[in-house]
């Protein structure tokens, strides 16, 4: 009598394992293309310092992005480290501009500026004017 009510029961669970199966390599399948949001790497052109950049596209409103920046050794505020903040909109695909300030530890140094940032998905690195200097950036691997 068990093997009578284990036999429709086998079936079913194939079709859901197969099905389970099949969604997961659709979604795997369908990954978004690559795009500006993420974190970056990059090498200060000025004065070599390591510096990280993280943008993120704000999930309420289309087209806004935030910001953050990270500078080892920042120019502007006397070597020290520096953390900027911009809030930037897509201005035309693939083009962010943004505006915000730096400060530097101890918020010794502050200002605002305005940046640019173009990402290009055929290398997968964003190419930056910031304050009149250049400089590309690199997605940072993935921990």
């Amino acid at each position: 009598m068990r093997r009578r009510m284990l036999y429709p029961i086998v079936p079913a669970a194939l079709i859901l394992v197969a099905i389970a199966l099949f969604i997961g390599t659709t979604q795997a399948l369908a990954a978004p293309a690559p795009s500006i949001e993420g974190t970056w790497i990059a090498t200060d052109t000025a004065d070599g310092s390591r510096m990280r950049l993280w943008i993120r596209a704000d999930r309420d409103i289309d087209s806004l992005y935030d910001i953050r920046y990270f500078d080892q050794s920042c120019g502007g505020c006397a070597g020290l480290p520096g953390t900027g903040r911009f809030v930037g909109f897509m201005v035309e695909e693939n083009q962010v501009h943004g505006t915000g300030y730096f400060r530097s530890q101890g918020h010794t140094y502050f200002y605002q500026l305005d940046g640019d940032w173009y990402y290009d998905p055929s290398t997968d690195t964003i190419a930056e004017n910031l304050a009149g200097g250049w400089n590309t950036w690199y997605r940072a691997a993935a921990n």
